[in-house]
Protein backbone atom coordinates (compact mmCIF):
# COMPACT_ATOMS: atom_id res chain seq x y z
CA UNK A 1 0.00 0.00 0.00
CA UNK A 2 1.42 3.53 -1.11
CA UNK A 3 1.99 5.79 2.05
CA UNK A 4 2.29 9.62 1.27
CA UNK A 5 3.57 12.05 3.61
CA UNK A 6 5.47 15.57 3.24
CA UNK A 7 7.80 17.51 4.62
CA UNK A 8 8.55 21.53 4.50
CA UNK A 9 11.83 23.10 3.93
CA UNK A 10 11.82 27.06 4.37
CA UNK A 11 15.41 28.24 4.93
CA UNK A 12 17.44 28.73 2.26
CA UNK A 13 20.51 26.30 3.27
CA UNK A 14 17.55 23.57 3.27
CA UNK A 15 16.07 24.17 0.32
CA UNK A 16 19.22 24.37 -1.43
CA UNK A 17 20.20 20.97 0.33
CA UNK A 18 16.87 19.67 -0.90
CA UNK A 19 17.58 20.67 -4.40
CA UNK A 20 20.58 19.10 -4.70
CA UNK A 21 19.33 15.80 -4.49
CA UNK A 22 16.80 16.13 -7.63
CA UNK A 23 18.86 17.50 -10.34
CA UNK A 24 17.92 15.05 -12.78
CA UNK A 25 14.34 15.35 -12.00
CA UNK A 26 11.77 16.45 -14.21
CA UNK A 27 10.45 20.37 -14.81
CA UNK A 28 8.61 21.87 -17.85
CA UNK A 29 10.62 25.63 -17.97
CA UNK A 30 13.74 26.66 -17.56
CA UNK A 31 12.70 28.62 -14.71
CA UNK A 32 12.10 25.38 -12.31
CA UNK A 33 15.67 24.46 -13.41
CA UNK A 34 18.28 23.93 -10.11
CA UNK A 35 20.34 26.25 -10.50
CA UNK A 36 17.90 28.67 -11.82
CA UNK A 37 16.22 28.13 -8.39
CA UNK A 38 19.58 28.51 -6.20
CA UNK A 39 20.79 31.20 -7.81
CA UNK A 40 16.77 32.47 -6.88
CA UNK A 41 17.49 31.46 -3.65
CA UNK A 42 20.57 33.23 -3.09
CA UNK A 43 18.50 36.33 -3.82
CA UNK A 44 15.42 36.39 -2.07
CA UNK A 45 15.91 38.45 0.88
CA UNK A 46 15.31 41.23 -1.47
CA UNK A 47 12.10 39.97 -3.21
CA UNK A 48 10.97 39.02 0.28
CA UNK A 49 11.44 42.11 1.98
CA UNK A 50 9.23 43.77 -1.32
CA UNK A 51 6.51 41.11 -1.26
CA UNK A 52 6.19 40.06 2.10
CA UNK A 53 6.93 36.38 1.69
CA UNK A 54 9.24 33.45 2.82
CA UNK A 55 10.45 30.18 1.04
CA UNK A 56 8.26 27.73 1.65
CA UNK A 57 9.36 24.68 -0.44
CA UNK A 58 7.16 20.89 0.21
CA UNK A 59 8.62 17.58 -0.44
CA UNK A 60 6.16 15.19 -0.89
CA UNK A 61 7.42 11.19 -0.43
CA UNK A 62 5.57 7.76 -1.51
CA UNK A 63 7.01 5.16 1.21
CA UNK A 64 10.02 7.32 2.13
CA UNK A 65 10.67 8.17 -1.34
CA UNK A 66 10.89 11.53 -2.84
CA UNK A 67 8.44 12.17 -5.56
CA UNK A 68 7.43 15.91 -6.14
CA UNK A 69 8.52 19.20 -5.05
CA UNK A 70 6.13 21.76 -4.86
CA UNK A 71 8.46 25.26 -4.58
CA UNK A 72 6.41 27.92 -2.88
CA UNK A 73 6.61 31.43 -0.85
CA UNK A 74 4.40 31.71 1.99
CA UNK A 75 3.19 35.55 2.95
CA UNK A 76 4.75 36.22 5.98
CA UNK A 77 1.35 38.56 7.44
CA UNK A 78 -1.42 35.49 6.03
CA UNK A 79 -2.33 31.87 4.87
CA UNK A 80 -1.74 32.79 1.20
CA UNK A 81 0.60 30.51 -0.89
CA UNK A 82 2.57 31.32 -4.17
CA UNK A 83 4.65 29.54 -6.64
CA UNK A 84 8.41 30.14 -5.61
CA UNK A 85 9.49 32.97 -8.14
CA UNK A 86 6.05 34.03 -9.40
CA UNK A 87 6.49 38.00 -7.97
CA UNK A 88 10.25 38.03 -9.05
CA UNK A 89 10.11 37.81 -12.57
CA UNK A 90 9.90 33.67 -13.35
CA UNK A 91 8.12 33.79 -16.43
CA UNK A 92 6.64 30.37 -16.27
CA UNK A 93 6.31 27.81 -12.94
CA UNK A 94 5.68 24.36 -12.56
CA UNK A 95 7.09 22.09 -9.71
CA UNK A 96 9.71 18.95 -9.76
CA UNK A 97 9.32 15.84 -10.08
CA UNK A 98 10.93 12.28 -10.30
CA UNK A 99 10.98 10.70 -13.94
CA UNK A 100 8.51 7.99 -12.58
CA UNK A 101 5.81 9.87 -11.24
CA UNK A 102 2.62 8.97 -12.78
CA UNK A 103 -0.40 11.88 -12.84
CA UNK A 104 -2.11 10.01 -9.96
CA UNK A 105 0.61 10.29 -8.07
CA UNK A 106 0.60 14.18 -8.49
CA UNK A 107 -2.78 14.43 -7.76
CA UNK A 108 -2.52 12.40 -4.63
CA UNK A 109 0.48 15.31 -3.49
CA UNK A 110 -2.48 17.92 -4.74
CA UNK A 111 -5.10 16.34 -2.59
CA UNK A 112 -2.78 16.01 0.42
CA UNK A 113 -2.08 19.81 0.02
CA UNK A 114 -5.50 20.57 0.73
CA UNK A 115 -6.39 18.56 3.41
CA UNK A 116 -3.30 19.73 4.99
CA UNK A 117 -3.62 23.56 4.40
CA UNK A 118 -7.50 23.72 4.11
CA UNK A 119 -7.71 27.45 5.53
CA UNK A 120 -5.12 28.39 3.04
CA UNK A 121 -4.87 29.57 -0.87
CA UNK A 122 -2.45 28.99 -2.88
CA UNK A 123 -1.75 30.67 -5.76
CA UNK A 124 -0.95 29.20 -9.24
CA UNK A 125 0.43 31.53 -11.98
CA UNK A 126 1.60 31.28 -15.28
CA UNK A 127 1.04 27.79 -15.75
CA UNK A 128 1.43 26.54 -19.42
CA UNK A 129 -1.17 24.08 -20.70
CA UNK A 130 2.58 21.65 -21.24
CA UNK A 131 3.48 21.77 -17.06
CA UNK A 132 3.02 18.97 -15.19
CA UNK A 133 0.74 20.20 -13.01
CA UNK A 134 -1.81 21.52 -15.49
CA UNK A 135 -4.25 18.52 -16.18
CA UNK A 136 -4.47 18.13 -12.27
CA UNK A 137 -5.12 22.01 -11.84
CA UNK A 138 -7.84 22.66 -13.83
CA UNK A 139 -9.38 19.44 -12.74
CA UNK A 140 -9.62 20.25 -9.67
CA UNK A 141 -10.59 24.49 -10.49
CA UNK A 142 -11.34 26.23 -13.17
CA UNK A 143 -8.64 28.89 -14.62
CA UNK A 144 -9.15 32.31 -13.11
CA UNK A 145 -7.28 34.11 -15.77
CA UNK A 146 -4.94 33.87 -18.67
CA UNK A 147 -1.89 35.59 -20.54
CA UNK A 148 -1.38 35.49 -24.09
CA UNK A 149 1.72 34.25 -24.71
CA UNK A 150 3.32 34.31 -28.48
CA UNK A 151 5.95 31.57 -30.04
CA UNK A 152 7.43 30.00 -33.22
CA UNK A 153 8.09 26.47 -34.26
CA UNK A 154 11.21 26.11 -35.99
CA UNK A 155 10.64 24.22 -38.91
CA UNK A 156 12.91 23.03 -41.78
CA UNK A 157 15.10 25.60 -43.13
CA UNK A 158 14.91 29.26 -43.34
CA UNK A 159 14.00 30.20 -46.80
CA UNK A 160 11.05 27.62 -45.43
CA UNK A 161 10.66 29.87 -42.42
CA UNK A 162 10.48 33.04 -44.18
CA UNK A 163 8.25 32.00 -47.45
CA UNK A 164 5.68 31.05 -44.38
CA UNK A 165 5.52 34.94 -43.18
CA UNK A 166 2.79 36.72 -44.61
CA UNK A 167 3.49 39.29 -47.24
CA UNK A 168 3.33 42.05 -45.71
CA UNK A 169 5.53 40.82 -42.86
CA UNK A 170 8.04 39.84 -45.72
CA UNK A 171 7.93 43.29 -46.94
CA UNK A 172 8.36 45.01 -43.90
CA UNK A 173 11.56 42.93 -43.27
CA UNK A 174 12.91 44.15 -46.78
CA UNK A 175 11.97 47.69 -46.22
CA UNK A 176 13.87 47.60 -42.99
CA UNK A 177 16.63 45.78 -44.66
CA UNK A 178 16.67 48.43 -47.49
CA UNK A 179 16.75 51.60 -45.05
CA UNK A 180 20.14 50.46 -43.56
CA UNK A 181 21.46 50.23 -46.99
CA UNK A 182 19.97 53.15 -47.88
CA UNK A 183 21.34 54.94 -45.07
CA UNK A 184 24.68 52.96 -45.50
CA UNK A 185 24.54 52.22 -41.80
CA UNK A 186 27.02 49.12 -40.52
CA UNK A 187 24.43 46.46 -39.31
CA UNK A 188 26.09 43.25 -37.45
CA UNK A 189 24.70 40.87 -35.53
CA UNK A 190 26.19 38.42 -32.85
CA UNK A 191 24.95 35.93 -30.54
CA UNK A 192 27.34 35.45 -27.07
CA UNK A 193 27.22 32.85 -24.44
CA UNK A 194 25.49 34.25 -21.10
CA UNK A 195 28.43 33.26 -19.75
CA UNK A 196 30.90 34.60 -21.85
CA UNK A 197 29.32 38.27 -21.53
CA UNK A 198 31.73 40.92 -20.38
CA UNK A 199 30.83 43.28 -17.26
CA UNK A 200 30.80 46.14 -19.58
CA UNK A 201 28.87 44.68 -21.98
CA UNK A 202 26.24 43.63 -19.68
CA UNK A 203 25.99 47.47 -17.91
CA UNK A 204 25.48 48.56 -21.24
CA UNK A 205 22.85 46.03 -22.10
CA UNK A 206 21.27 47.22 -18.59
CA UNK A 207 21.85 51.31 -19.38
CA UNK A 208 19.89 51.01 -22.58
CA UNK A 209 16.68 48.68 -21.19
CA UNK A 210 16.57 51.47 -18.27
CA UNK A 211 16.66 54.07 -21.14
CA UNK A 212 13.65 51.68 -22.81
CA UNK A 213 11.72 51.65 -19.74
CA UNK A 214 12.13 55.23 -19.03
CA UNK A 215 11.00 56.47 -22.30
CA UNK A 216 7.86 53.80 -22.70
CA UNK A 217 6.59 52.99 -19.10
CA UNK A 218 8.19 54.56 -15.87
CA UNK A 219 10.71 57.38 -14.76
CA UNK A 220 13.38 55.22 -13.70
CA UNK A 221 16.13 56.40 -10.71
CA UNK A 222 19.26 55.64 -9.21
CA UNK A 223 17.49 52.72 -7.53
CA UNK A 224 16.60 51.24 -10.39
CA UNK A 225 19.59 50.79 -11.72
CA UNK A 226 21.18 49.39 -8.22
CA UNK A 227 17.85 46.90 -8.80
CA UNK A 228 18.60 45.73 -12.58
CA UNK A 229 22.27 45.55 -11.46
CA UNK A 230 22.06 43.54 -8.32
CA UNK A 231 18.73 41.40 -8.05
CA UNK A 232 17.38 41.17 -11.37
CA UNK A 233 17.25 37.77 -12.30
CA UNK A 234 16.74 37.96 -16.07
CA UNK A 235 20.39 40.26 -16.21
CA UNK A 236 22.17 38.34 -13.45
CA UNK A 237 21.11 34.71 -14.43
CA UNK A 238 23.31 36.02 -17.47
CA UNK A 239 26.58 35.39 -16.06
CA UNK A 240 25.58 32.86 -13.24
CA UNK A 241 23.84 30.48 -15.34
CA UNK A 242 24.99 28.11 -18.34
CA UNK A 243 22.40 27.87 -20.11
CA UNK A 244 21.37 31.39 -21.01
CA UNK A 245 22.60 33.16 -24.09
CA UNK A 246 22.32 37.06 -25.79
CA UNK A 247 21.63 37.66 -29.21
CA UNK A 248 22.91 41.26 -30.55
CA UNK A 249 22.37 44.05 -33.08
CA UNK A 250 24.66 46.67 -33.53
CA UNK A 251 24.44 49.67 -35.78
CA UNK A 252 27.26 51.54 -36.47
CA UNK A 253 28.78 49.71 -33.87
CA UNK A 254 26.26 50.60 -31.07
CA UNK A 255 24.09 48.56 -28.86
CA UNK A 256 20.62 49.05 -31.11
CA UNK A 257 19.01 45.84 -29.78
CA UNK A 258 19.73 42.46 -27.13
CA UNK A 259 17.69 39.79 -26.76
CA UNK A 260 17.98 37.44 -23.18
CA UNK A 261 17.31 33.85 -23.88
CA UNK A 262 17.13 31.08 -21.72
CA UNK A 263 17.40 27.38 -23.27
CA UNK A 264 15.58 24.33 -22.10
CA UNK A 265 16.41 21.26 -24.36
CA UNK A 266 14.82 22.13 -27.61
CA UNK A 267 13.13 25.05 -26.65
CA UNK A 268 14.21 28.92 -26.45
CA UNK A 269 12.58 31.43 -24.04
CA UNK A 270 13.31 34.95 -24.62
CA UNK A 271 12.40 36.75 -21.27
CA UNK A 272 13.55 40.22 -22.47
CA UNK A 273 14.20 42.18 -25.46
CA UNK A 274 14.94 45.77 -25.72
CA UNK A 275 15.87 47.85 -28.66
CA UNK A 276 17.57 51.17 -28.64
CA UNK A 277 14.28 53.73 -29.19
CA UNK A 278 16.78 56.02 -31.28
CA UNK A 279 17.31 53.52 -34.27
CA UNK A 280 13.37 52.80 -34.36
CA UNK A 281 12.93 53.57 -37.79
CA UNK A 282 15.39 50.06 -39.19
CA UNK A 283 12.73 48.20 -36.78
CA UNK A 284 16.24 46.31 -35.14
CA UNK A 285 13.48 44.44 -32.98
CA UNK A 286 12.43 42.65 -35.91
CA UNK A 287 15.80 42.47 -37.82
CA UNK A 288 16.89 40.79 -34.29
CA UNK A 289 14.33 38.07 -33.73
CA UNK A 290 15.10 37.18 -37.83
CA UNK A 291 18.43 36.81 -37.41
CA UNK A 292 18.44 34.61 -34.05
CA UNK A 293 15.73 32.66 -35.94
CA UNK A 294 17.84 32.01 -39.17
CA UNK A 295 20.65 31.18 -36.37
CA UNK A 296 18.75 28.68 -34.72
CA UNK A 297 17.28 27.09 -38.26
CA UNK A 298 20.94 26.98 -39.16
CA UNK A 299 21.43 24.78 -36.08
CA UNK A 300 19.19 22.73 -35.71
CA UNK A 301 18.96 21.90 -32.24
CA UNK A 302 15.64 24.68 -30.94
CA UNK A 303 12.80 23.42 -32.25
CA UNK A 304 10.67 26.21 -30.22
CA UNK A 305 11.10 29.65 -29.99
CA UNK A 306 9.06 31.11 -27.00
CA UNK A 307 8.46 34.88 -27.50
CA UNK A 308 6.35 34.64 -24.06
CA UNK A 309 4.12 37.19 -22.74
CA UNK A 310 2.52 40.15 -23.98
CA UNK A 311 0.80 40.43 -27.96
CA UNK A 312 3.49 43.04 -29.11
CA UNK A 313 3.13 43.57 -33.14
CA UNK A 314 6.96 42.28 -33.81
CA UNK A 315 6.07 38.77 -32.49
CA UNK A 316 3.37 37.88 -35.00
CA UNK A 317 5.34 40.30 -37.38
CA UNK A 318 7.99 37.40 -37.20
CA UNK A 319 5.45 34.71 -37.49
CA UNK A 320 4.52 34.24 -34.18
CA UNK A 321 1.55 32.15 -32.89
CA UNK A 322 -0.46 32.48 -29.85
CA UNK A 323 -0.78 30.06 -26.37
CA UNK A 324 -1.76 30.56 -23.36
CA UNK A 325 -0.42 30.42 -20.04
CA UNK A 326 -2.82 29.87 -16.85
CA UNK A 327 -3.62 31.09 -13.37
CA UNK A 328 -5.33 28.76 -10.62
CA UNK A 329 -6.50 29.18 -7.29
CA UNK A 330 -7.06 26.26 -5.12
CA UNK A 331 -8.92 27.50 -2.09
CA UNK A 332 -11.95 26.01 0.01
CA UNK A 333 -14.10 28.46 -2.57
CA UNK A 334 -12.22 27.77 -5.24
CA UNK A 335 -12.39 24.43 -5.95
CA UNK A 336 -14.96 22.35 -8.74
CA UNK A 337 -17.64 20.45 -7.44
CA UNK A 338 -16.66 16.73 -8.67
CA UNK A 339 -13.09 17.78 -6.72
CA UNK A 340 -15.20 18.67 -3.56
CA UNK A 341 -17.37 15.82 -3.94
CA UNK A 342 -14.24 12.99 -3.98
Amino acid sequence: MKRLSYEIFFSVKSVSKLLDNCSNWLYSSPYQNIDYLKLALRNHHFYSLIRMTRPFFIKFSMNDEAIMILPLSKSIFSANYFMFGDRAGFGYVDVLCRDNISSSDINACFEMLMKEFSDSSFHFNRVKKDSLIYPILNMISSPRDCEDCVKIDLVGNYDDYFESLSKNARQNFRTANNRILKASKDLSFTRVSGKDISRDLLDEMIALYLKRLNSHYKSVNFFDGIFYKTFDLGFISMKNLDFTEVFLMYIDGKLAAFMLCLRNGDELLVPRLAIDASFSFYSPGVLLVNYAIKYLLNDGVIKTFDLMQGKEAYKFQVGGAMHQCFSFELSKGSLKATANAS
